[in-house]
């Protein structure tokens, strides 16, 4: 590779762009950052409701919890014909914009349990609330940064979770 000072450039313009390069570098971890354990990818809750009736209480759980209701629909809507829909697997969207704004800047990947999804299925007689567990990206991304936010929105779930059975 050609020397860039032999292309024109002064060597306090390279020394600059080398350095504003690294900047781009991350600091090494603290020695208090850690990968959150968790033990699951999702979390579960069995409901003794109706798939119909969990579905409404994990609206009510969602506004109290003041995030914004996107949709419902159920889980194979878009693969099936119109009105052959499985109304006992449903999704419930919600998020909290700011929140979701604010861990995008942490890291874009968490899109992947943003916006929040609560799925509500009929399972053998059993009617099951469950979401992805957030803890758990903190061990897939491999960024410390992300543990507070995990740690928080898995609190927000759990409790979204909990008073959709309740």
């Amino acid at each position: 590779m050609r020397s860039f000072v032999k292309q024109g450039l002064r060597e306090k313009d390279v020394n600059d762009i080398v350095s504003y390069v690294r900047s781009f570098e991350k600091a090494p971890l603290h020695a208090s950052a850690r990968i959150l354990d968790s033990e699951s990818p999702i979390i579960t809750r069995e409901s003794s409701y109706s798939v119909e009736e969990t579905v409404e209480k994990v609206k009510t759980a969602v506004a109290a919890a003041n995030m914004r209701l996107i949709r419902i629909q159920t889980l194979d809507q878009g693969f099936v014909e119109g009105g052959e829909e499985n109304h006992d697997q449903v999704i419930v969207y919600s998020c909290d914009f700011g929140f979701l704004n604010e861990a995008l800047k942490v890291d874009p990947r968490v899109g992947l349990f943003l916006p929040c999804r609560v799925t509500v299925v009929k399972h053998k007689d059993k009617v099951l609330v469950m979401s992805i567990n957030p803890k758990r990206l903190s061990q897939i991304f491999n960024n410390a940064e992300l543990n507070t936010l995990c740690e928080r929105m898995y609190q927000v779930y759990v409790n979204i979770l909990e008073e959709g059975v309740m």
